[in-house]
């Protein structure tokens, strides 16, 4: 897991101009273990590493080199083992030692392309080819490592992190004001586009290739999520689901250095916990929970039921429990700091808990932890998939079944919103990629694999991110070994009455079978409760409405500014009883107002 920041150009002067130091400073927390910079012909590369495979290697040091490629990647490639075999059969010598050689080398001997298709990993990389004179830039399949890329003239620039951009010096920053409707739809633009004019991300998937004397921008698909192929029904859905599950973990364990994982209480977490024990089972493993203060979403007993289970079962291995505990004050004061490492208006609140849990674990010597993002996504998880499902059961046609997928709660905000921008030229939302996207797959599978797959593309990348950001803020590496793409394909194809019963309310139907006989009933049949922290309790109060008004009402404040405040007051100045419809929206005005502070009003030391 590392930083990476560089730029291309035709113009030298423009490639020695850069403030490639600075810009890699800004990202020094995602690499404390090592940085270096190199410079070919028509390019300018930054790395800095936290070091998790080939620690002491020299082989793995980055920007990694030879007369005609440039390497820098961020992530890890799970796989390389099996790759250095591929290299040794067509007489490619590699010591073996990294991932990063073994990326290198199956750059310059398969291409691009052959090379996608055969690692397996979460990775962000730069490669420069200076025989055919082109950049690539290249994202992971789901979308779990970042990066961030601008065109400015005739130069590419683009790094890990959005701030780093921003700061560089090198791009009139501006606020895409018309996309800025998603961030009330969704609180995050879904696709390639950012909230920052002209800085864009690379999406999942997918690789860019930028020819540099021509200045010209190319972007290719080479894996999408719904070309899945349908299990076979003869299938033991259930002995498969253990195979694909437990090669999915053993995979995410490769690692030079000690593997923790984040523990809820609930079954995801545990089943995480549970196959690693199972793999190795004289583990030295710590476990890193959040305590809520609520003592309705406290899961403390729970976890300790499942610890005191897991400890009998693996009298062998040493388990620790390391919890956190957070005052409700400190998610305001540090709401600007935690914006900071987001780079865009927070998507989700509990932010914060991943960046305690993510510190305490640095603070312990743990470079990694394992956490169960994408489970919900894969196994309709969530409860607003059973609340859509109903709704559109009642829906009068194809549009309206959309439009409650598409927006969800929100679905009754969307006048309103589109009278908040009276002063800016948005987007229509069904002019939005992630709308066209919803279209087009609604033609080829059930509404409830449509909702599964929707919150795949793009909700699951705001999950991402936040598990990106809070944990490299720490120099923690996140991994999550639900994302695996064969097991996440595996997963998808799958037919969706194994994943959820509508009628019984059931969820993970196939995960639950998988840990009947291994975890407590408490924990296999518990109703997912998630990281609920007073702060929530907070934002749907009058407190918080109070607070907001004052926010709003500067002269200086994104809402002044740019969307129609006399409405805003409007809808704070209402009843109780009225207001409550409001509160996503209301809360979602707050977010990129603190964004807004940030990057454009200077409100954090930057």
């Amino acid at each position: 897991m590392c930083g990476i920041v560089g730029i291309s150009s035709k113009e030298k002067k423009k490639i020695i101009d850069f403030p490639i130091k600075k810009s890699m400073s800004i990202l020094s927390h995602r690499g404390p273990d090592d940085q270096n910079l190199k410079k070919m012909q028509y390019a300018l590369f930054g790395h800095l590493r936290l070091s998790i495979i080939g620690v002491e290697s020299v082989n793995a040091k980055q920007p990694i080199c030879d007369k005609n490629y440039m390497l820098i990647y961020n992530g890890e490639i799970y796989n390389y083992t099996e790759l250095q075999k591929r290299l040794q059969d067509i007489n490619v010598v590699c010591s073996g030692e990294s991932d990063t050689e073994v990326l290198f080398l199956c750059l310059v001997h398969f291409g691009i392309k052959k090379t996608l298709k055969i690692i397996d990993g979460m990775f962000a990389f730069a490669f420069y080819d200076d025989l055919k004179k082109k950049l690539y830039l290249a994202r992971d399949r789901i979308g779990e490592k970042f990066i961030y890329w601008s065109k400015i003239n005739n130069s590419l620039i683009f790094a890990s992190e959005i701030k780093t951009l921003v700061q560089c010096n090198k791009i009139n920053i501006k606020p895409n004001l018309k996309k800025i409707n998603e961030i009330f739809y969704h609180r995050k633009i879904y696709g390639k586009e950012t909230l920052f004019e002209n800085i864009f991300e690379l999406e999942a998937g997918t690789y860019l290739e930028y020819t540099i004397k021509e200045s010209k921008i190319r972007i290719f698909s080479y894996w999408k999520l719904e070309n899945f192929k349908m299990v076979s029904a003869k299938s033991d859905y259930l002995e498969e689901f253990e195979y694909n599950f437990l090669n999915s973990v053993k995979s995410r364990m490769v690692s030079d250095v000690p593997i923790g994982s984040l523990i809820s209480g609930g079954i995801d977490s545990s089943a995480l916990v549970q196959t690693m024990l199972d793999i190795e089972s004289n583990l030295n493993l710590n476990l890193f929970f959040y305590e809520a203060k609520i003592k309705k979403f406290n899961e403390k007993n729970d976890v300790n039921l499942f610890l005191g289970n897991m400890k009998s079962k693996y009298p062998l291995s040493k388990i620790n429990l390391h919890t956190v505990r957070r005052k409700s004050h400190k998610f305001l004061n540090e709401y600007s700091k935690m914006t900071y490492h987001y780079d865009e208006p927070l998507t989700f609140n509990n932010f914060h808990l991943v960046s305690d849990l993510t510190k305490k674990a640095y603070q312990k010597n743990i470079k990694v932890i394992f956490s169960g993002e994408g489970v919900d996504e894969l196994l309709f998880g969530y409860d607003r998939f059973f609340r859509t499902s109903r709704i559109i059961s009642q829906c009068k046609n194809d549009h309206e079944k959309l439009q409650n997928i598409y927006f969800g709660a929100g679905i009754n905000n969307i006048e309103i919103i589109a009278q908040l921008n009276n002063k800016s030229n948005t987007m229509e939302y069904q002019d939005s990629c992630s709308w066209k996207y919803l279209k087009k797959i609604y033609k080829d599978f059930d509404s409830d694999t449509v909702q599964i797959l929707f919150s795949q593309k793009f909700r699951l990348i705001g999950l991402l991110q936040r598990q990106d950001r809070a944990a490299m803020a720490n120099s923690v590496e996140s991994r999550a070994p639900f994302l695996a793409p064969k097991f996440f394909n595996w997963v998808n194809g799958l037919p969706i009455d194994v994943k959820r019963n509508i009628k019984k309310n059931k969820n993970k139907i196939i995960l639950k079978n998988y840990m009947s006989k291994k975890v407590p009933e408490r924990i296999l049949n518990k109703n997912k409760i998630g990281f609920i922290t007073d702060f929530d309790l907070w934002l749907n109060s009058y407190d918080f409405i109070n607070y907001l008004k004052k926010i709003v009402l500067n002269k200086d404040s994104f809402s002044s500014t740019y969307l129609d405040i006399s409405l805003i007051i409007k809808i704070l100045n209402l009843p109780k009883t009225k207001i409550e419809n409001y509160f996503f929206l209301l809360s979602s005005i707050y977010t990129l107002e603190c964004w807004f502070d940030v990057f454009f009003n200077k409100k954090k030391s930057m």
